[in-house]
């Protein structure tokens, strides 16, 4: 197995303000988003934090050989849309109820800071609530497994676990 590459003082200072940038667009974004909003706004909305927070979407044009570029800046996945949703997955405004993921990837100096938060527009069911509590407590028990010696299989499985057991 290969090491993992340590980084200096300064690295970890970058990699931090990369992971804070993304931090303040979910902190912009929760007092922004409200009810009637576009998936095509919302995007909109990142891409002009993610400028006056002095970095750039991760995802917008991103693509692998033989695909097309992702239109995003950020994975916008609603209600039974999983993951890497785009603004274009639909133009219906948001209701009540509705459930919105999003990823936002940020390149900051050259360092990569990567979250996906949930949002329970306006009514949360009790379905959403337990989903989003099964979330955050997979990611906590996954948490636990992050040291050193464990593989990142035992992340892995303690976030699988959790999920399947909740539901």
């Amino acid at each position: 197995m290969s090491s993992i590459p340590l980084i200096n003082e300064h690295e970890t200072e970058l990699a931090v303000a990369a992971a804070e940038r993304v931090v303040e667009v979910h902190r912009r974004f929760a007092d922004f988003v409200r009810v009637g909003m576009t998936l095509a706004q919302i995007d909109t909305f990142i891409g002009s934090t993610l400028r006056d927070l002095g970095c750039r979407s991760c995802f917008l044009g991103y693509r692998i050989p033989r695909t097309p570029a992702f239109p995003s800046h950020a994975c916008l996945s609603l209600n039974e849309c999983v993951v890497h949703g785009t603004a274009g997955y639909t133009s219906q405004p948001l209701v009540p109820g509705d459930l919105l993921s999003i990823d936002v990837g940020v390149s900051y100096q050259g360092w990569i800071g990567d979250a996906a938060w949930s949002y329970a527009i306006a009514d949360r069911s009790e379905e959403a609530a337990k989903l989003m509590r099964s979330g955050v407590e997979s990611i906590r028990l996954g948490i636990e497994q992050l040291k050193p010696g464990n593989q990142l299989l035992e992340w892995a499985k303690a976030v699988q676990g959790c999920v399947e057991r909740d539901f």
